[in-house]
This record gives C-alpha cells, sequence and structure tokens, in this order.
C-alpha cells in the first residue's frame, strides 16, 4: 500500500477521529474595532470529520 492507497481510520470510541488544518487567507486589510489593522491576515483552524449535507 503506497501514500495514496492508505485505509481510512476508524476512531476508537472516544476519539473524535480525523483532525485536518484549515487556512482562511485574506489579502485584505483586517481592521480592529480600536483602530489597528493588519495587512493581511492567516487564520489556522481544525475540523473534525465531515459535516452531515
Amino acid at each position: 500500500m503506497n501514500d495514496s492507497e492508505q485505509a481510512p481510520i476508524i476512531p476508537e470510541e472516544g476519539e473524535v477521529g480525523f483532525v485536518e488544518y484549515q487556512d482562511f487567507v485574506s489579502k485584505e486589510p483586517f481592521k480592529f474595532v480600536s483602530g489597528g489593522k493588519l495587512p493581511e491576515l492567516t487564520l489556522r483552524y481544525e475540523t473534525y470529520g465531515h459535516l452531515n449535507a
């Protein structure tokens, strides 16, 4: 089995399962209420499993 053919990971009871990192990137300035700003913003978050559609 090579890397592209990995078997799915089945979580054990009490585990959350597959965790995937996502990045939200904004090239627009982020303005704070206090008046400061960031020229761009990258926000990293985790997702656990898949949402029901």
